[in-house]
């Protein structure tokens, strides 16, 4: 592991940056889809416009994983919080559909860059050994965004307007920037500057030759799909019931409660049990709470199956991150991450999309029972894996790979 250029303290760097920007991004989420339909979108606009704010992105995933090898996860953590800050401003300074559809547009592209500096940061900053348990911290201090972020976004819209959301994100952007500065500044060797990563070659190798990396990869793409359809048409599904901005940001604290939780004990379950059995149960549990939410109008109920669903999420994003990190060499760090987010930005691209059309033509309860089994479908892909795995180490003898038969990750 290369750890020369890496300061001491770069893990805090890049657990303040993920927190603040993130909160940033937390405190507008709830009130997006809100804010357009105040401006006059419907529901099959909504989701084109909180899908579609995510090409770019997707395009830039893995050049910008690149780039991150090239010129330092300092300066892109940096840069990404600079785009961001300057999107969120323009959209709070002007209200109108256009300018928040190229300012979410902009910002989608900040989030590639801060996803991909501050987890290289990370993955530059842990020995092999403790890779997994780093990336798991990191999750863990990012997700916290996601309780702190509604309720600063509640008291910004209850004090004055959805826009006043989007000034506090970019205020946020900028402390995010400050967080960043150190790292930024740090001097990276001229052959760093222009090494080309084996990109192509780590692709091809992961996609062709690792399940594992496969698996996780599509886990990735399919955990944010269901999240972006979530936040998106989650809100407007309780708008219908009669609920205010309160109520969207309580159960958004709520599974963000649940998400965060759920990532400090993955090391203790996954001791009980095997790590891809413990991925099958979360997308399972996942798939069956999102569909609870729609066809349950009791706000305990509802509230219980946002719970399972925050711990849920929580847990395969952890988990196939990690899986996704470990297919990739130090060296291919910021690929592997690219290649993360590019399977992120598709789930977000087409969850609102697709599911908002099918919300425009069939209501909210179809499009959230056909997005429950969309978010099941990796388990036809983990499922057999892990029991040829489990069979396979029962013949040899030997421990199943990836921790199957020890519940411990490889």
């Amino acid at each position: 592991m290369e750890t020369q250029d890496q300061p001491q303290g770069s893990f805090w760097a890049a657990r303040a940056v993920a927190f603040l920007y993130w909160t940033g991004w937390q405190a507008v989420v709830p009130f997006t889809a809100l804010y357009a339909t105040s401006l006059g979108a419907g529901p099959a606009a909504v989701g084109a416009i909180l899908g579609g704010y995510s090409v770019v992105a997707l395009l830039l995933s893995v050049p910008a994983g690149v780039l991150a090898e090239r010129v330092g996860s300092g300066r892109m953590m940096f840069a990404g919080c600079f785009v961001g800050a300057v999107a969120a401003l323009l959209i709070a300074a002007k209200g109108s559909l256009g300018v928040l559809v190229v300012g979410l547009t902009v910002m989608g592209l900040s989030q590639v860059m801060v996803s991909i500096g501050t987890q290289v940061e990370t993955i530059r900053g842990a020995a092999q050994e403790t890779m997994g348990r780093a990336m798991a911290l990191y999750f863990f201090f990012s997700s916290t965004s996601q309780i702190a972020g509604p309720v600063v976004g509640a008291l910004l819209v209850q004090a004055a307007s959805y826009r006043t959301a989007f000034l506090g994100a970019g205020v946020l952007g900028v402390l995010a920037m400050l967080a960043a500065s150190k790292p930024a500044r740090r001097r990276i060797a001229p052959d760093r500057m222009v090494a080309r990563p084996p990109a192509f070659e780590a692709i091809a190798e992961a996609i062709r030759h690792k399940p594992v990396a496969r698996a996780g990869l599509l886990v990735s793409g399919m955990s944010d799909l269901i999240m972006a359809f979530w936040s998106a048409f989650f809100p407007l599904l309780l708008a219908t019931r009669g609920y205010g901005p309160q109520a969207v940001a309580f159960y958004f604290l709520l599974r963000a409660v649940a998400d965060t939780a759920a990532r400090p004990v993955i090391w203790s379950l996954t001791a009980r049990i095997a790590p891809r059995k413990a991925l099958i149960l979360s997308l399972v549990a996942g798939a069956a709470s999102l569909a609870v939410m729609a066809l349950v109008r009791s706000q305990t109920a509802i509230s219980i199956a946002v719970v399972v669903f925050g711990g849920a999420v929580g847990m395969c994003v952890t988990l196939s991150a990690i899986d996704v990190t470990r297919e990739f060499s130090t060296e291919a760090a910021g690929v592997g991450v690219g290649m993360r987010m590019l399977m992120s930005r598709v789930g977000i691209v087409l969850g609102p999309v697709l599911l908002g059309l099918m919300v425009e033509a069939f209501g909210y309860p179809t499009a959230f029972v056909v997005g429950a089994a969309i978010s099941a479908g990796p388990v036809l892909l983990y499922g057999p894996r892990m029991r040829a795995s489990l069979i396979g180490a029962a013949g040899s003898g030997v421990p199943a790979r990836g921790g199957e038969a020890s519940g411990r990750e490889e």
